[in-house]
């Protein structure tokens, strides 16, 4: 074994045992009031959802949700017509107390793209903080997004980041093979935030098309990471790494074959929706740079 390899080795033996660290952490704590007393405008809006296999293991990532240092002014969970009317009562029952509010669309089921819909649609001039159903986030997430968004009010502050990379045929290479979890101080248009793991949309940043429900559903059903960087791009706005020191954080006890990441990663599905959007939307690298 190289030296490298064994550096690396021990880099990852250290995150991982700080990711159990947050995890023992959340879990050891009280419960806190999640959201700030005194109002803001804008509104620092925490958006995220879920579906009924996932509330058994909900209830640490609400928990470091509403346990952060730094309180936002709402935390809204949306659910879609996979839901129960029995299920969002449940869920209020348990964590409106904490300031956590619930909405149901009985309608429809956007899936992933929920996280982000509703909160632009209704909120259109507030900060929308995205977060994951299956993360647990460390006390000082949400000030170090604001941080960010405050240096740069103008772009997507994102905890974890890739890089877009294309071949010399100017083709997108296989997502497999992008700069991963890029460390990109500067914001930049090749830059992608994989949006759970914390990204903040600016008040009014992306055009309407956002909310253009036939394309998403369409062309990117499984992927609102890559809709949200597609919108972003075509809308002149700039993806902009937040400084961190744990990119990758800990999941919440989740089988791993009920994560799309078996679907978008594993199973290619990621450059199928890329490849997609991209030519819906007649891009080309040039459009990246």
């Amino acid at each position: 074994m190289s030296i490298r390899q064994s550096l690396s080795q021990m880099h990852q033996s250290y995150l991982k045992k700080k990711r159990e660290e947050l995890r023992t952490l959340i879990k050891n704590k009280e419960w806190q009031y999640g959201v700030t007393r005194q109002k803001r405008d804008p509104q620092i809006i925490v958006s995220f959802t879920s579906y009924p296999k996932r509330f058994p293991d909900i209830d640490l990532c609400i928990k470091s949700l509403v346990n952060q240092e730094f309180k936002a002014d709402r935390i809204i969970l949306w659910l879609g017509n996979d839901s129960s009317s029995e299920d969002e009562a449940g869920l209020k029952d348990k964590y409106s107390q904490y300031g956590v509010e619930i909405f149901r669309d009985t309608e429809k089921n956007l899936r992933s793209h929920k996280k982000y819909f509703y909160a632009i649609g209704r909120f259109p001039k507030d900060i929308i903080v995205l977060a994951d159903d299956d993360l647990i986030y460390p006390p000082d997430w949400l000030a170090s997004l604001y941080k960010s968004y405050r240096k740069y009010p103008d772009c997507i502050s994102a905890w974890r980041v890739h890089r877009v990379c294309w071949d010399k045929q100017g083709k997108p290479v296989p997502y497999a093979k992008w700069e991963q979890e890029v460390k990109a101080r500067k914001p930049a248009h090749d830059l992608l935030s994989t949006t759970g793991f914390g990204t903040v949309i600016p008040p009014g940043s992306l055009r309407d098309e956002v909310l253009n429900e036939d394309v998403f559903m369409a062309k990117a059903r499984s992927a609102d990471d890559f809709w949200i960087k597609i919108i972003a791009l075509i809308s002149g706005v700039k993806v902009v790494w937040v400084p961190n020191r744990m990119i990758l954080l800990p999941e919440t006890n989740l089988d791993p074959h009920e994560t799309l990441k078996i679907i978008n990663v594993q199973n290619g599905g990621n450059d199928t929706v890329f490849n997609a959007l991209v030519d819906h939307y007649h891009l080309g690298e040039k459009d990246f740079s």
